[in-house]
């Protein structure tokens, strides 16, 4: 019969070992471990996350869905060793920050699970979980990351940044962005918003109850000399005339200026707006 000590010292050993797996958690820089795609130019834009050579980070998130979740148990811990943490529910949401920072820095956070990408300006690192009394708590190395709601703190080695504030405006077309749309577009009375995804994918929300069209193949033609680039699509008895013009766009709730004027068709009805490229 095995007795209570030696069952003791069994799980005293496992609790070690998984102690000193997570802690050595390699980094991940860019080009490493998101996989890389070269994106359209769409209409006649094209860029990229600056220092990083990183393009887009191709995710598998569901347009407008979520997983199902899985019930984990974590183990305990030693209050001098930082470990990856094991929530009891673990959601499968994938969700975008744009922080800045005083001192003056600017970088955009991509939170799925337990782990967090870091898009820093000259690098871009992917930081597990680890556990945290208050908020939530990533770290890897000399750079740890804790945020709680639209608050943040980043630390760079000795370097410390504080007051960080989530931008909700800007870390709504950087989700977009990382979540695989090459261009986007917003327009108002009646709200709607669309992406546009490989170049000839387009996804479109209208109306306050948000109903959704999916148009999987377009026809789309381009002339450089007026900067117009046209798209025909047709999914059921929906149809779609989409042009996009190079010019400035004012919103007409915001007033915030983009860089792309907007029209469409959709069924017989005019909608109008202004959206801008993400690559």
């Amino acid at each position: 019969m095995i007795k209570s000590e030696q069952i003791a010292r069994v799980t005293q050993a496992i609790r070690k070992w998984t102690r000193l797996l997570h802690a050595y958690t390699p980094v991940v820089v860019a080009g490493a471990a998101p996989p890389l795609r070269s994106p359209p130019k769409i209409p006649f834009v094209e860029s990229h996350y600056p220092g990083t050579g990183l393009t887009r980070l191709r995710t598998q998130v569901a347009f407008l869905s979520l997983s199902c979740v899985l019930p984990v148990t974590a183990c305990t811990h030693s209050p001098q060793t930082l470990r990856q943490e094991t929530p009891t529910v673990v959601p499968d949401v994938v969700t975008t920050f744009v922080y800045a920072c005083i001192p003056s820095i600017r970088f955009v956070v991509r939170v799925d699970n337990n782990h967090a990408w870091l898009f820093l300006p000259r690098r871009t690192l992917n930081l597990p979980r680890v556990h945290s009394a208050s908020g939530t708590r990533y770290a890897l190395g000399d750079v740890i990351f804790w945020s709680k709601g639209d608050e943040a703190v980043l630390a760079l080695g000795d370097r410390h940044y504080r007051d960080c504030r989530n931008d909700r405006s800007a870390a709504v077309w950087e989700h977009a962005k990382l979540s695989g749309a090459d261009f986007r577009a917003i327009g108002n009375e009646p709200p709607w918003v669309l992406e546009i995804r490989d170049r000839n994918q387009i996804i479109l929300r209208t109306g306050y109850e948000k109903r959704l069209y999916h148009f999987a193949e377009t026809d789309v033609a381009s002339d450089r000399n007026t900067g117009i680039t046209s798209y025909d699509a047709r999914s059921g008895d929906d149809v779609l005339k989409l042009h996009l013009r190079r010019e400035k766009c004012p919103d007409s709730m915001s007033g915030e200026v983009f860089e792309t004027r907007v029209k469409m068709q959709l069924n017989g009805k005019i909608l109008a707006g202004c959206g801008r490229p993400l690559h």
